[in-house]
């Protein structure tokens, strides 16, 4: 019971570690591609 409880604790950490990076480089990426897209506006516009 106490081997179980251990596996669930560690894939619970793994899948919230697994998510926090996930969201970090979907926002990062986000973040460039919105910046991408300004600085292509920017070019556009001068």
């Amino acid at each position: 019971m106490v081997e179980v409880l251990q596996i669930a604790g560690s894939l619970g950490v793994g899948a919230f570690l697994a998510t926090l990076i996930f969201l970090m480089y979907r926002r990062e990426r986000i973040n460039t591609e919105l910046m991408w897209r300004d600085s292509k506006k920017f070019t556009e516009d001068r």
